[in-house]
């Protein structure tokens, strides 16, 4: 995989009524010049970036980059420097074995679904673990993401 560099650009909302909004969607105007940037070609392992499938920024101003290789969350301040590791490849509990996907949750937890092993599991915004739903069925998830439709009101991809 070729490394990149991860560019997070301001974008601003553009407010509106209730009623408009549902008559429009929403605008997004992006900078031209990025917030913060994350990750060189060659150079620093710590910035090195390949098959990057996601970025979240959280309320602190850290940012958690899925990287695809090394198969890890990465966690940077506002400045770009890397300040932790989450996760590695493996199929142990907190482990990944394919794409990653970092999806919505609430406040700052991260919710990741490894694509590998069709497992979600539930980051805090330290990097701890705090739960894992396993596989159902032969290598689907599917059943587990009704169940999250219901009790935390996410919104999951229709790939899943």
């Amino acid at each position: 995989m070729r490394p990149s560099t991860l560019w997070l650009g301001a974008a601003i909302s553009v407010a509106g009524s209730r009623a408009a909004t549902a008559q429009a969607p929403t605008l997004w105007i992006v900078a031209s010049t990025p917030v913060t940037s994350i990750g060189v070609a060659q150079g620093d392992p710590d910035q090195e970036l390949a098959g990057v499938t996601g970025a979240r920024r959280l309320s602190d101003g850290r940012v958690v980059v899925a990287n695809g290789k090394p198969l890890e969350l990465r966690v940077y301040n506002g400045a770009g420097k890397l300040l932790s590791r989450i996760g590695r490849r493996g199929d142990g509990p907190g482990e990944f074995r394919g794409r990653l996907d970092l999806l919505t949750a609430g406040g700052d937890s991260l919710l990741v679904y490894d694509q590998g092993s069709t497992r979600l599991m539930l980051f805090s915004a330290d990097g701890k673990l705090a739960r894992e739903w396993p596989p159902t069925g032969s290598g689907s998830a599917r059943g587990q993401m009704v169940l999250f439709r219901r009790t935390l009101g996410l919104m999951i991809p229709a790939q899943l």
